[in-house]
Order: structure tokens, then C-alpha cells, then sequence
């Protein structure tokens, strides 16, 4: 039987990564003692070798340069040899780990990723371990980084986004009381977890933001004022703060050539001008094409952190110029078609930028 040691997570503010090596992924210190991947794991996908550079990217502003400490080390103070990648996506993620010998060569974490070494894996007291059940249809833990959804999250749902290594939440504004599906505008229930689990949060407005005639403000709903009144009021009554970012959706792949790519860029004309004055962002959801012609047209803000602009790039893959957009890398956010996951039916999403406009309460 294998010795077991436990491992801890050193508190954020003095990380400073040394090393960590796996059995065929080795991950070596730069100059300044940060990770960096140099040999590919069997398992390994590329979502998750981006995830990692997300993890090292979001370790290196948090780090205290006098400081120097190893990230992770065992109860008797020595540093760990051997670590799962997924072991450490749930260390990063909160979780309690203990961790093996290697004695294997090929054995599962509860996350069902395959690994090289000998782990077990145990989610600490404030979450339960997620069942067969719970975890069906789920992506890998670490393979993204937000989801979006249009219903009220409980308790047991974030956990479960949480345990998956996801940390941020993409929610949406809508007019109060006529939302366009029921529940689609969080409540006061599910924005306290998100405050109390840590959660950063991200919202899109969207009404009806499909047709023609919501863009162009052709059936007397005075979109171009009321839109704006509602985002603002509802920014306001949940403390988003100023220079994050809202989003605006254009939810079809009709409107890629005039007349409705003209109504989209008058609509967005109107509407950003006034979150603009708010103090806010603007981003956009949608097809490439339209990301594209709303950046040419000055209506779409950039990320603080590499000027990539605020396209939230829809998961439908074959939307007008999507591809494009996609190949180029100058989106902030890429969608994955619905899934179900935790027993809900949602999106999940690969954040290309470290700021995408996030906050929390």
C-alpha cells in the first residue's frame, strides 16, 4: 500500500512556483521561479494547456516579490515531486488534496481524467464530492474558465461549477419583469452565493435581441432609450462597478449585411454611447461578423490587459466569419455549444483574455 503524505496550498499573496514533475509532463521554473510546461502529457488537451497558462498568468499578478516560497508543499516541509495536472487545476481550485506515491502508471481521479500517477483526490468540507450522476455530461475540471446561464444557480450547482475549476459566472440583464425567459435575471438568493463562493461575475443584456426589428427600433419600443435605462438601473442595483464591462447581445446570424448590419451598428451606436457615460465597457455577443464590423465601427471595448477587443464569440461554430475571428485570436470570449452538466442544461466558455470586464460583489 502507498504512503500518503497531505498537501497544502500556500496562501495566494506569498505564492512563488518552483517546480513541480509528473511521470511524462514536466514543468520547469523560468528565471524568476515561475512554471512553465515543456513536455505534453497523453492527456492533455489544448483547451487545458491554455488553462494553464490562464492558472500562471493569474499567479504571476498575485505574487509577492519578497517572497519565496514553493507553491505546494508536503506536511514535513519537503516539496512535492509528483503531481497530477488535474490534481493541481483542484488545488487552484480550493480543494483538499492528498496525494500519493506514484505506484501506477495508469489510474482515474474522481474528476474521471485519466493520470499518470497515484491520486486521490478529496474535495474539502465545504463541498461534497460531486456523484456519477452530477458529473454527467460535464467537461474536464480546468477545461474552462466561465459559464454562462439563463436561469437562477443553486447552491449545489456552483459547487459543482466550482469543483470544475470555473470562476466566473456570465449572467444576464433583461427588462424587470418582462424577461424573455423566466428567471433569466439573477435574484437576490443566487447573487449572494456568487458573493459568498467568490465568483466573478459578467452580464449581457438581452431582449428579443434576434430580430430585425429590435435592432432597428421599428415597432415602437423605444429600444434605444429603454434598453440602456434598464441595463443602468440594474448595474446600479447590483453594484457593478464602473470600467467593467456589459455586454450586448446580437443573438442571430442574420444580421452579418445590411439592412441588418446597418441596424445592429445604429442600435450599438446608441446604447454604448449612454454605458459609456455610465462608466462602463462595452462589449458585444455574437458572430464574428458582426465583432468585427462594431470594432471597425468604434463601438466595442478593449481588455485592459492585452487590448484584445470585448467579442464574445457565439458557440455556433458556423456563424459568418466566426472562424475567422476565432483563428485570428482577437476575442475575449469563446462559447461551447449547450451542454448539460450538474443536471442543468448550459454553456461553457474559454476566456482568451485575462480581463473580459469581470467583477465581483
Amino acid at each position: 500500500m502507498s504512503a500518503s503524505v497531505a498537501v497544502e496550498l500556500l496562501p495566494v499573496h506569498k505564492m512563488k512556483i518552483k517546480y513541480l514533475v509528473t511521470n511524462k509532463m514536466e514543468l520547469t521554473g523560468d528565471e524568476n521561479g515561475f512554471l512553465y510546461m515543456i513536455s505534453s502529457h497523453s492527456f492533455l488537451s489544448q483547451e487545458n494547456v491554455d488553462r494553464l497558462d490562464v492558472v500562471y498568468e493569474r499567479l504571476r499578478s498575485l505574487k509577492d516579490t519578497s517572497d519565496s516560497l514553493d507553491l505546494l508543499k508536503t506536511t514535513n516541509g519537503e516539496p512535492v515531486k509528483f503531481l497530477s495536472l488535474v490534481t493541481l487545476f483542484l488545488l487552484v481550485s480550493g480543494c483538499t488534496v492528498v496525494e500519493d506515491t506514484p505506484t501506477s502508471t495508469s489510474t482515474s481521479v474522481n474528476t474521471g481524467v485519466s493520470t499518470s500517477t497515484s491520486t486521490s483526490v478529496k474535495v474539502g468540507p465545504k463541498y461534497k464530492a460531486p456523484t456519477a450522476t452530477e458529473l454527467k455530461g460535464c467537461p474536464k475540471a480546468g477545461e474552462y474558465e466561465a459559464f454562462d446561464i439563463s436561469f437562477n444557480a443553486d447552491r449545489r450547482f456552483l459547487e459543482i461549477m466550482w469543483i470544475l475549476g470555473i470562476r466566473t459566472a456570465m449572467r444576464y440583464y433583461d427588462w424587470q419583469g418582462q424577461e424573455s425567459i423566466e428567471g433569466k435575471i439573477p435574484r437576490a438568493a443566487e447573487l449572494a452565493l456568487y458573493k459568498e463562493m467568490g465568483f466573478e461575475l459578467a452580464f449581457v443584456f438581452q431582449h428579443n435581441n434576434r430580430p430585425y426589428s429590435t435592432f432597428a427600433d421599428t415597432i415602437g419600443q423605444d429600444r434605444y432609450n429603454r434598453d440602456p435605462t434598464e441595463i443602468l438601473a440594474q448595474a446600479k442595483k447590483y453594484g457593478q462597478p464602473k470600467d467593467s464591462a456589459i455586454y450586448l447581445g446580437v443573438d442571430s446570424d442574420d444580421h452579418y449585411k445590411d439592412p441588418g448590419k446597418a441596424a445592429v451598428r445604429k442600435y450599438f451606436s446608441k446604447i454604448a454611447q449612454k454605458l459609456r457615460a455610465g462608466g462602463y465597457r462595452v462589449g458585444m455577443y455574437g458572430s464574428g461578423a458582426n465583432c468585427l464590423d462594431l470594432v471597425a465601427a468604434g463601438f466595442i471595448d478593449k481588455s485592459a490587459k492585452d487590448g484584445k477587443p470585448l467579442c464574445w464569440i457565439a458557440g455556433s461554430s458556423g456563424w459568418s466569419r466566426t472562424a475567422e475571428v476565432l483563428k485570428s485570436g482577437r476575442y475575449a470570449i469563446k462559447q461551447r455549444v449547450n451542454q448539460a452538466c450538474g443536471g442543468r442544461s448550459l454553456d461553457f466558455n474559454k476566456l482568451n483574455t485575462t480581463d473580459i470586464g469581470q467583477w465581483k460583489l
